[in-house]
């Protein structure tokens, strides 16, 4: 799916999940120029603004918008299963929120084991959630390298670049609140890895 030259996914609701977006396995999903998801809601699931999920998808966001979408649990703004690529460019993801009155993570994004996660020139800000206000990931446990000396001979091999990159991002005013009567949550208003 390509929404682009300043589309809108706008004021759509869902019962389910993916008020405004459904991705399907394998689904790729790009929102280019200009285009905007917003003002969304997954009343009783995941994904406010989009879902995409299970495995081999692909979410690519560039110079567009996702805001003020609402989801029931995770993922206010994009909740994301299993990809291999989540790349947001010069984009602003601002006014999401996850969870209504259940224990709920990512406002912003919810990412479950990407593969590969990439926030570049981005704005991030003003998400609510109860854990990773802004965004809450869950790295991809195969291939998870750390402290390992193999003498350039490793299986798998090392990673030739981070699995999570933030660059020139703005993350702001995101917060992380408990819900009504949880005092263990509300922690990690910006990033939940």
């Amino acid at each position: 799916l390509i929404v682009d030259q300043g589309s809108k996914v706008n004021n759509n609701h869902a019962i389910g999940s993916g008020g405004g977006i459904y991705g399907k396995y394998g689904s790729f999903v790009s929102i280019l120029g200009g285009s905007e998801v917003s003002n969304n809601s997954a009343y009783n699931y995941y994904g406010g603004g989009m879902h995409i999920g299970k495995d081999k998808c692909s979410v690519f966001i560039s110079s567009s918008a996702v805001n003020m979408n609402s989801a029931g649990l995770d993922g206010g703004g994009i909740h994301a299963v299993g990809c291999a690529n989540i790349s947001i460019l010069q984009a602003t993801l601002s006014g999401n929120v996850a969870g209504r009155t259940l224990l709920a993570y990512g406002g912003g994004v919810y990412a479950q084991r990407p593969a590969n996660f990439i926030i570049i020139g981005s704005s991030v800000s003003n998400n609510i959630a109860s854990v990773g206000g802004g965004i809450y990931s869950t790295p991809k446990k195969e291939g998870l390298i750390s402290n390992r000396n193999c003498d350039g001979k490793c299986d798998p091999p090392l990673p030739q670049f981070p699995r999570i990159l933030i660059s020139n991002a703005t993350l702001l005013k995101n917060v992380a609140r408990a819900p009504a009567g949880d005092t263990n949550s509300g922690y990690n208003t910006v990033l939940y890895m």
